[in-house]
């Protein structure tokens, strides 16, 4: 019965939607500029992991909470380097669109007001999310208007 319960959670729950979940956020992910960027394996996950503990203490260890990179792609979508707090990127959706081989991902890429104070810190927010492997070639990311955020490499 186990046997039959996974089949039917490995294929999308709706033809062209896959699940996407938010696995870790922080403001100091290291990204320049906007983009997403596939991990490869665990030894990416820690060494993202080591990079943000150097810049902000309280981070999960590496090691701690590692995705199963043999049944997720792990992407970090970056919103590249700010000058002010007040920037966040996190999931609108639990679910991805899959338009062929390219996976829209949609985001609440939240950025300050104009004219609002803010504190001056130099930050990189991203987000980290896992989708199911070998799902897409491409993923691009969408804010609420569904306007282009970000976009990894085709492979």
């Amino acid at each position: 019965m186990l046997a039959a319960l996974a089949g039917c959670t490995a294929g999308p729950a709706v033809p062209g939607r896959v699940a996407v979940r938010s696995i870790l956020a922080d403001l100091h992910c290291g990204g320049d500029s906007p983009g997403v960027r596939r991990l490869a394996d665990a030894a990416q996950w820690e060494a993202l992991l080591r990079r943000i503990a150097r810049r902000r203490p309280g981070v999960p260890e590496p090691g701690a909470g590692a995705p199963d990179f043999s049944r997720e792609s792990v992407l970090v979508i970056d919103m590249g380097r700010r000058s002010s707090l007040g920037y966040s990127v996190s999931l609108a959706e639990r679910e991805a669109r899959l338009r062929g081989a390219r996976l829209e991902i949609r985001v609440a890429w939240e950025e300050p007001a104009p004219g609002t104070l803010q504190g001056q810190m130099l930050t990189s927010p991203c987000l980290v999310v896992g989708v199911p492997a070998e799902t897409h070639a491409e993923a691009v990311v969408l804010d609420a208007r569904g306007r282009e955020r970000a976009r990894e490499n085709p492979r």
